[in-house]
């Protein structure tokens, strides 16, 4: 890697990881599902350039993240993740504030979908029909509250820090072609 590559690997992995470390705080206050997990699956597709890493280091954040308050990993949500961050490909060079909002809603809406499915389907609780999807995801909304709280707040934080990082730090803005 180049040293303006790794520069820029450096920047955007280290803003990943103190997300992460973001997670494990709000969880030691119990504030749950307000996380930085989908924005960091945005903010990796977005600013990484090497997709094999926008893959694998939000996943490692998460292991982290994970190992720090005693959870062991949950296969939907590791999964959900890496399609957010599929999805953010999309996201590509140019990042309006507009579309980065439009994608970190769909991002936030594609989490609770899926990962309350995988809890209707593995869980005894709800019934094996349509009325039991729906108090599952019902039983989800006061979570869900929380997660696109911290989903707008972690993305902003995110994307809004590199872009001020990219424009006040000069050494920075020469990593970024």
């Amino acid at each position: 890697m180049k040293r303006s590559k790794y520069s820029h690997f450096i920047l955007v992995a280290g803003l990943i990881f103190i997300a992460a470390a973001c997670r494990v705080v709000t969880h030691h206050f119990n504030v749950w599902n307000f996380t930085p997990m989908v924005a960091v699956s945005l903010f990796a597709a977005a600013k990484m350039k090497d997709r094999r890493l926008a893959l694998l280091v939000p996943v490692g954040a998460m292991l982290l993240s994970d190992w720090a308050i005693h959870l062991a990993p949950v296969w939907y949500v590791y999964l959900t993740m890496l399609l957010i961050t599929v999805m953010g490909f999309g996201l590509e060079r140019r990042q309006p504030i507009l579309r980065i909002a439009a994608y970190g809603i769909v991002s936030s809406v594609l989490f609770f979908l899926i990962t309350n499915f995988a809890v209707w389907l593995q869980s005894v609780k709800y019934a094996r029909n349509i009325s039991g999807l729906m108090a599952c995801y019902t039983a989800g909304i006061p979570f869900y509250r929380n997660e696109l709280a911290g989903d707008a707040l972690y993305t902003l934080a995110l994307f809004g820090a590199y872009a001020w990082l990219v424009q006040r730090v000069p050494a920075i803005r020469s990593t970024v072609s």
